[in-house]
């Protein structure tokens, strides 16, 4: 999956497991100036997801076990965040 550079996009899912596809946001040569938004959808208390009946998982999440690629703007180096 490719996202469309040109335009905001807003993914909405209640998750993503990329297995053995690409999901791509921008690239090197042309990275995601607009807006790129993932929203998982779900309640806490859901049933996790199993993969392969040995992985187990929450119930809003992004599994990739393929290729995810993020290219945005150009970071400022005085505005890092740290994610948690």
């Amino acid at each position: 999956m490719t996202f469309d550079t040109t335009k905001n996009t807003h993914l909405h899912a209640k998750h993503i497991f990329i297995r053995a596809g690409e999901l791509h946001i921008g690239s090197a040569e042309e990275p995601m100036l607009m807006n790129a938004k993932i929203t998982l959808h779900g309640e806490r208390n859901f049933q996790a997801m199993a993969y392969d009946n040995a992985v187990m998982a929450g119930n809003k999440l992004i599994a990739n076990l393929g290729k995810f690629y993020a290219y945005g703007r150009p970071r400022n180096d005085s505005k890092w965040s740290r994610l948690t």
